[in-house]
């Protein structure tokens, strides 16, 4: 145990619809169920409901909740009509065999059945027995950005945030997700995300699987492509390319550094280059870790307040780095702060604007209505990651035959680039890389 004083960051201005700024306690803030709005509400104008249940009330329930569904959507202002139909399917046999052994995972098998690529939120039905209006917040939420629409905004309270914000930076989060240590065949997936709007709440997305030779490293090796693609996404959107980028890289652990900084950093500044030989945004690369075994506690004991910030005593004496508790955790567990190292930073932006902006990021996240441990960046690139081995481990395991001949075909013991590319592969030419369907 280690005795010393750390600091308290003021959390951001957080804006929901009609300019309301809700006053934010211990990391939460509220809506009022009646009267609010979304900073941006989709409109929920073309939709319908599938029951896959067998309940004997499964029709009084869904009946139910079509009627708060569209009553608390129109409270938010996303101005909802009728849903097109309501109808009642059994499962496939797969998924109904699945739902049995794993129903928290549901969800992620009927969303790899969905052959149309239309946007699903799916809802388990004892969710929907004790249905109230914070679980229809709770879903209208995830609706809400997945069909474009924004539910808050956190701006920054320095007097100087128009310096360091705005639509001038790109905010960028990247994770690679990796095979089970028993799986011999699978590749590692690679998903990147960047912000393209000036609050840094909408962001698109590069997936990509590493190739063979690669998996098991957590560098990322087509990271030119990619940044170069989020660049161009970024132009359609501000007509201008940002000024400033700032990456948030999580799954690194501290021996790579040095490998990151070669490999990726270099990769960016070569995507750069690569659009105009004189186009050379300042860059803030820093790794967020949760894989630690700090903890930081109240000297009277508890839990330290959303917001406490370390950086010194316990902190690296020859890294740039720091801890930041940006969440308040649940009752009875103990809070593991976010571990951040700038690995470089060539901005104007001091160290405390580096831990100001990193905080504020942890407000942005569409789920809820509270700040979230690491920056929502970072969250995103896991969800686009694990969205992307969900497809891929549902292809297999719906024609495990195919897919073991063409990787016993490819001579290379793994899949086939062509065919992990089909399942896998999102990029600047898709239309699913703008939409944030795997929030």
């Amino acid at each position: 145990m280690v005795k010393f004083e750390g600091r308290v960051i003021e959390p951001p201005v957080v804006e929901l619809g009609k300019k309301l700024q809700p006053k934010i306690e211990r990391g939460e803030w509220k809506i009022n169920l009646y009267r609010d709005a979304f900073k941006q509400p989709a409109k929920l104008d073309h939709w319908a409901i599938i029951n896959f249940s067998t309940a004997k009330d499964a029709d009084e329930i869904i009946n139910e909740f079509k009627k708060m569904m569209m009553d608390k959507a129109r409270n938010f202002g996303m101005d909802p009509k009728c849903p097109r139909f309501v109808k009642s399917e059994p499962l496939p046999c797969n998924v109904g065999d699945l739902l049995e052994k794993i129903n928290k995972d549901c969800k992620a098998t009927v969303k790899a059945k969905n052959r149309l690529n239309f946007v699903t939120q799916c809802a388990h039905y004892s969710t929907l027995v004790k249905l109230d209006g914070t679980i229809m917040l709770n879903l209208l939420l995830k609706i809400n950005v997945k069909l474009g629409g924004v539910s808050h905004v956190a701006l920054p309270r320095q007097p100087d945030h128009e310096r360091v914000g705005g639509n001038k930076v790109m905010v960028m989060g990247a994770d690679v997700n990796h095979p089970d240590p028993g799986d011999k065949l699978s590749p590692s997936i690679v998903a990147v995300v960047a912000s393209v709007d000036v609050h840094a709440c909408k962001y698109v997305r590069e997936v990509r699987h590493q190739n063979r030779e690669h998996k098991g490293r957590d560098i990322i090796t087509d990271m030119k492509e990619i940044t170069k693609n989020l660049l161009e996404q970024f132009w359609r959107q501000n007509k201008i390319l940002p000024e400033k980028i700032m990456m948030f890289r999580d799954g690194v652990s501290e021996t790579q550094f040095s490998q990151v900084l070669a490999s990726e950093l270099r990769a960016m500044r070569e995507a750069c280059t690569s659009i105009s030989t004189d186009y050379k945004p300042s860059m803030t690369f820093l790794c967020v870790q949760k894989k630690h075994h700090t903890r930081l506690f109240l000297e009277k004991g508890g839990n330290v307040e959303a917001g406490t910030v370390a950086d010194t005593t316990i902190t690296s004496p020859w890294l740039m780095d720091f801890y930041l508790n940006s969440h308040t955790g649940l009752r009875g567990s103990t809070n593991r702060p976010a571990h951040y190292t700038v690995l470089w930073d060539d901005s104007d932006m001091s160290f405390d604007q580096i831990q100001r902006q990193s905080f504020s990021q942890c407000h942005n996240y569409a789920r809820c209505f509270r700040s979230t441990s690491i920056p929502t960046a970072v969250y995103y690139a896991h969800h686009a990651a694990f969205k992307a081995k969900v497809l891929l481990d549902e292809a297999i395991l719906t024609d495990g035959h195919k897919w073991l001949a063409a990787a016993e075909k490819s001579g290379k013991d793994s899949y086939p680039d062509e065919e992990l590319d089909k399942v896998v592969r999102v990029d600047i030419s898709m239309e699913t890389s703008r939409r944030m369907d795997y929030v």
